[in-house]
């Protein structure tokens, strides 16, 4: 008995139509390569590195100069304020200091009118010498408010009728302190002779024997000197420091003649801008 095979469901593949446009499988697709198109692209990359290293070239002119700008424009700032703190500084420092002064009003007059001297020149060398703070002794041995030396003291108080102070009595007693620098300064008003009053306060800081060898190692006069210190602070050479000093006090002594409160009569009588 023969068993005939069932026919197949499935249907027989198609043939390809020779018409029909030709297939080709993706993987044999071979990449798009040539001599030319590789050019383009490395001549395209190297355009944009290179626009891409003027671009960062501007960026950074640009950025350094708002950078150095900005640096010259903090260190200006930063100078200012670091001057504008040291002026103001100075400024108060110097009204502490008149203040100071200020309080021994009542033994600058006592000291002053016993030995008929300008009270508030009297004043002015306070200031520069002490600042109005007792108790101090200089590098050279000065005492107190006044900053005497022993022997300046001694010669005073002798003159007043005194007995020979002590270094102790000189830091600690302010009103002695103060009545000998008055005699002292009036003792050197009376032996000026031709020094005028800038010249004597500089004798008071430096002492008169020392005065007279800088002005005959100057050339033989006060003006010498002067202008021998001025030129030589001009030039930022060391002086010897004592022209400053009295022009110092003398400014001091104008200030306090105007602040009136050292000698008020004198203050009415300074003319107001």
């Amino acid at each position: 008995m023969s068993t005939e095979l069932p026919e197949s469901t499935q249907p027989e593949p198609e043939a390809p139509d020779p018409d029909g446009p030709d297939v080709v499988p993706v993987a044999s697709v071979a990449p798009l390569t040539s001599p030319a198109l590789d050019s383009r692209r490395d001549l395209t990359q190297n355009m944009a590195s290179r626009s891409s290293q003027r671009l960062l070239a501007r960026t950074w002119f640009r950025v350094s100069g708002i950078g150095l700008l900005g640096l010259l424009v903090t260190v200006t700032i930063l100078w200012n304020v670091w001057e504008a703190p040291s002026t103001l500084v100075a400024q108060v420092m110097e009204r502490r200091g008149l203040d100071l002064v200020e309080e021994h009003a009542e033994r600058l007059r006592f000291a002053a009118a016993e030995s008929d001297v300008d009270v508030c020149l009297l004043a002015g060398i306070m200031y520069s010498e002490s600042r109005g703070r007792g108790g101090q002794t200089s590098h050279k041995g000065a005492l107190g408010l006044m900053q005497l030396s022993m022997a300046a003291a001694s010669d005073s108080a002798r003159r007043l009728g005194l007995d020979k102070p002590t270094k102790d009595q000189l830091l600690e007693d302010a009103d002695l302190n103060v009545r000998l620098a008055a005699d002292h300064l009036a003792w050197l008003l009376r032996h000026a002779g031709e020094w005028d009053l800038e010249a004597v306060l500089v004798s008071y800081n430096a002492g008169r024997s020392r005065l007279f060898d800088w002005i005959s190692d100057a050339g033989g006069s006060y003006a010498a000197w002067r202008a021998r210190e001025l030129q030589r602070k001009a030039d930022g050479d060391r002086t010897t420091g004592a022209l400053d000093y009295a022009l110092q006090t003398l400014a001091a002594r104008d200030s306090f003649r105007a602040r009136g409160v050292i000698d008020p009569q004198v203050a009415d009588a300074v003319p107001k801008d």
